[in-house]
């Protein structure tokens, strides 16, 4: 992508433009300004493997059995509170 942005706009620009994912700007945003929001600098974004295993510790936790909910399936029920702005 930067390449091809490159191509477009010549070598008459100064300063390269800033490329990247819709996702890699919003974390770099993030690691620059997550202190004002009142969280520490250092924080850890969770992948979907890393988001089951929660969710599999959580259900172990308050000892639901696996053939009642499965991890994806607290996944989904969370994101949809999300979705309608329910918090506890």
């Amino acid at each position: 992508m930067a390449e091809r942005t490159q191509e477009l706009l010549g070598k008459r620009q100064k300063r390269k433009p800033m490329i990247s994912t819709f996702h890699s700007y919003c974390v770099k945003v993030l690691r620059q300004e997550i202190e004002a929001l009142g969280y520490p600098k250092q924080f850890t974004i969770y992948d979907r493997g890393d988001q089951e295993s929660a969710a599999r510790k959580a259900l172990r936790d308050v000892r639901i059995p696996d053939s009642s909910m499965k991890p994806g399936d607290l996944l989904n029920v969370i994101s949809r509170w999300k979705m309608h702005s329910i918090a506890s």
